[in-house]
């Protein structure tokens, strides 16, 4: 009789409450391009206010900062040629995205919008922790402890 081998079963992972900006990158990531592609390419319905976003994420509505991992994501679209999908996200006040938000090299804000919500993201892996760490250790020269 031949012995069956029970092979173990991948198990669930879930964020943290703390998160490295890689970490926060990656889970903020899954949602814009889930914001992004219920627009129906339409940029007014792409957009999603930063503590909205906070909130999605389990982080109070104030008091924490996603910039980081907000550039971070979009130097790793800018690298890679897509649009920024960092530019979703704006201010509760002026709808707009705030001043260090990443853009592509000679784009608006209202022409990356549009872009975004042109794409398709779904056709896209996407990236990973690891991608995103190594993001930050190009631009900003970090010790990977550090990241």
């Amino acid at each position: 009789m031949k012995r069956v081998r029970h092979r173990t079963m991948p198990r669930v992972k879930f964020y943290p409450k703390s998160k490295t900006v890689p970490l926060q990158a990656h889970q903020a990531w899954n949602i814009l391009v889930s914001q992004a592609m219920m627009a129906d390419r339409r940029p007014s319905k792409a957009k999603i206010q930063y503590g909205q976003l906070r909130k999605q994420m389990g982080y109070p509505a104030a008091g924490h900062t996603l910039l980081h991992a907000l550039g971070t994501i979009g130097e790793f679209c800018k690298a890679n040629g897509l649009p920024c999908l960092n530019c979703i996200v704006v201010a509760k006040s002026t709808r707009l995205p705030g001043h260090a938000v990443v853009l592509r090299e000679g784009r608006t804000r209202r022409q990356e919008i549009k872009a975004v919500v042109r794409q398709d993201w779904f056709e896209i892996r996407p990236p990973t922790v690891r991608m995103f760490r190594q993001v930050r250790e190009a631009l900003y020269a970090i010790e990977p402890d550090d990241v």
